[in-house]
């Protein structure tokens, strides 16, 4: 059994401004935001998930609890370490880890990397590297991956804690990160993708939604 069950996340990262036609004035254009860089990410496995369901679970409270503020999603690796230091404190560290790293949560993060594809604009269409050969060839900013990751983060705490109804939670996690569940593979994901967005001068993103909250 996977967690999983087939349904991925996808999620933007980068925005481009575009231009296209006003719909009030045909003859007119206007500056659109549209995304130009997105994240594709495979849930964890059952597995993962009961390899490492302390500092998940830990995590989870933490992110639940006031003491992290409203904004969880931009926190969600900060405390996914904070949680990886105390059950690599209380639990022993195994050997060619750190605790200065995040400790028990060097693992989990790896193996949410190694499941997550980022979908990259190009003139000839979109495609999909794998993240860490995309953080190599600098396809992404290190700056860009610390935002995925942080809501890779978020939505993993919350998607593999709540087996039940799995497509409703996939979806409200989704929800806060502009984001969608699809069951389609990286290649076919980014095929369905227009291109008109290739070629623009990147923009911030727009206002995330205020919606941060883990589904109960």
């Amino acid at each position: 059994m996977t967690i999983s069950s087939d349904l991925k996340l996808t999620f933007p990262i980068r925005w481009v401004d575009v231009q296209e036609p006003d719909k009030d004035d045909p003859s007119k254009t206007i500056t659109v935001a549209k995304p130009s860089m997105y994240a594709y990410h495979i849930p964890i496995s059952r597995l993962v998930f009961e390899q490492n369901y302390r500092i998940i679970g830990g995590t989870l409270a933490m992110l639940q609890s006031k003491s992290v503020g409203t904004n969880v999603v931009d926190v969600a690796t900060l405390a996914l370490k904070d949680v990886g230091r105390r059950d690599a404190r209380e639990w022993g560290l195994p050997e060619g880890l750190s605790i200065e790293d995040g400790g028990m949560a060097v693992p989990l993060l790896a193996e949410i990397k190694r499941l997550t594809y980022i979908i990259a604009a190009s003139p000839s269409g979109y495609e999909s590297i794998p993240a860490e050969i995309a953080l190599a060839r600098n396809v992404i900013s290190p700056e860009d991956w610390e935002e995925a990751e942080a809501a890779l983060v978020f939505f993993t705490v919350g998607y593999s804690t709540k087996l039940r109804n799995l497509p409703t939670v996939a979806e409200d996690l989704a929800f806060p990160l502009s984001g969608s569940i699809t069951s389609l593979v990286p290649t076919e994901w980014a095929a369905s993708l227009s291109t008109s967005s290739a070629v623009a001068t990147i923009s911030p993103a727009p206002a995330p939604a205020a919606a941060t909250e883990i589904p109960q």
